[in-house]
């Protein structure tokens, strides 16, 4: 190999280590069940209550219904989802 392969290779190294790793990320979902909660990222994936949190401002009168489009954040180790905010797509500022 040479320098400019090898830095290349160390690079790649250190990519695929990051993304095995699953650092956070953001994802938006519809949430499909409110009692108990489901959110579908895809049509592969839906995350149940276990692994979702729900930032405070999603609660009591302003609490989740079905077929409200979610921001999420995959934390860290990809286990756990928290539901930021819902999502409004087209809205005008």
């Amino acid at each position: 190999l040479g320098n400019k392969n090898f830095v290349q290779l160390i690079k790649q190294c250190a990519i695929d280590a990051v993304n095995a790793s699953k650092p956070c990320g953001t994802y938006i979902g519809k949430v499909t069940k409110v009692k108990p909660l489901k959110v579908s990222i895809n049509q592969k994936m839906t995350v149940n209550a276990d692994f979702l949190d729900v930032c405070e401002t999603l609660t009591g009168s302003n609490s989740l219904k079905k077929g409200d489009i979610v921001l999420l954040i995959r934390q860290h180790g990809g286990q756990k989802y928290t539901i930021i905010d819902r999502v409004k797509k087209g809205v005008t500022l």
